[in-house]
Formats: structure tokens, C-alpha cells, sequence
């Protein structure tokens, strides 16, 4: 208990200190140099993105289903690389709609590091989800070859992830 008490306390002190920079940011929102204030904004537009982002993952581990329905959707709608792991992991989600809808949304994005846990959906349970993971290929143009093997030069793109790539323009197959 007395951990717990000192986690909420840490946790309410850096709360504290985020809300008193983003204060000085937002003042600094008032400056006369233009450069500062655009410089201010874009930070505080990153500052709010990641909130956001964060509420969207969290939301993922809702009990209902439209509430993580909708932070898959929303998740697509950022596309930063939180999102994209936080949809990788929805494709395990127990909901076969949960899981297509993630397989939708990754394929949409184009993201290559994508590609091999979007090609691991075409082992699932549902037809519906079967169906999305035959699909979402078609939208990764950029890691296709020419003649539309989607199989060659396999590039790895961090812990896990194998991304397929395709050969450079005029490379001999």
C-alpha cells in the first residue's frame, strides 16, 4: 500500500511539473518573435499529441468493444510509432472486429515494419480477419517488386519485425 501511495505521489509531482511547462509554453504563445511562437506551438502541439496518443492506448484496454473499437481508429488517425505498436498488439485483441478493424487500420497506414504481423492475421481464427489480412498487402505499393512478388529482400526493422523491401530499380532477380 505504502508503494502504491508513493507511486501516485511521484506520478501527482511529475503531473505537476508538465503542468507548470506547458503554462510557460502557453505564455510563450504570446511572444513577439514569430519563430518563438511557432516553435512554441508545434511543441505544444507534440506535447498534446502524445497525450492524446497515450489515452488512445490506454483505451485499447477497455471492456467495451466500440470504446476500443474507436482508439484503433483513432490510433490510425496519428500514426506515430506508439500507435503503430499499440495496433500491432490489437491484432490479438479477443474481438474478431477489434482485430480486423487493426488489420484495416495498419494496412491503410503503409507502414513496412507492419507487414509481417499483418501476414501473421492470415492465420487467424476469423474469416473476416482472414479476409482484412489478404487485403492490407495491396496498400504496402512501397515494398512491392515490380513483378509483384512481395517476398523478396527481407530488411529487419527492429526487435521481431522482419520488414519485406523491395530490390533497388534495375537490380537483376
Amino acid at each position: 500500500m505504502a508503494s502504491a501511495d508513493a507511486s501516485a505521489k511521484a506520478s501527482d509531482r511529475v503531473t505537476t511539473r508538465l503542468l507548470r511547462r506547458l503554462e510557460h509554453l502557453r505564455a510563450a504563445l504570446r511572444d513577439p518573435d514569430s519563430g518563438v511562437r511557432t516553435a512554441v506551438a508545434r511543441a505544444l502541439e507534440r506535447v498534446e499529441s502524445r497525450e492524446d496518443v497515450a489515452c488512445l492506448v490506454e483505451r485499447l484496454s477497455s471492456e467495451d468493444k466500440l470504446t476500443r473499437l474507436n482508439a484503433v481508429y483513432g490510433l490510425g488517425a496519428v500514426g506515430d510509432e506508439t500507435a503503430l505498436r499499440a495496433l500491432v498488439s490489437a491484432l490479438r485483441d479477443p474481438v474478431e472486429d477489434i482485430r480486423a478493424a487493426a488489420v484495416r487500420t495498419l494496412g491503410e497506414l503503409r507502414a513496412p515494419v507492419t507487414l509481417d504481423p499483418l501476414m501473421e492475421r492470415l492465420d487467424d481464427e476469423s474469416g473476416l480477419v482472414r479476409r482484412q489480412a489478404i487485403e492490407a498487402p495491396a496498400d504496402h505499393d512501397e515494398i512491392r517488386s515490380p513483378d509483384g512478388d512481395d517476398r523478396q529482400g527481407k530488411q529487419q526493422m527492429g526487435p521481431g519485425h522482419a520488414v519485406t523491401r523491395a530490390p533497388a530499380s534495375g537490380a537483376a532477380s
